[in-house]
């Protein structure tokens, strides 16, 4: 990092939103060779399993969102 106050730091940087399969598109061509899952679940199968597993309450709350990284241009580490 470029000032002090950032050392010793982890930053997670974004310009922009990937859906996830465009993540895997990405990947499959990167590593030709790797078995690189690329097909897309539909959200009504999704939204009935959590029926069933309570644990996907979490994930239908993003089901058919897609979320957009804002920019931010202040900087301050301080």
């Amino acid at each position: 990092m470029e000032i002090p106050p950032a050392a010793n730091n982890r930053y997670m940087i974004s310009f922009g939103f990937l859906m996830m399969m465009v993540v895997a598109l990405i990947l499959k061509k990167a590593f030709l060779k790797s078995k690189i899952p690329r097909k897309e679940l539909p959200n009504f199968i999704v939204k009935l399993f959590s029926i069933f597993d309570t644990s996907l309450l979490y994930v239908i709350i993003d089901v058919g969102v897609n979320r957009g990284v804002g920019l931010k241009t202040d900087y301050n580490c301080g």
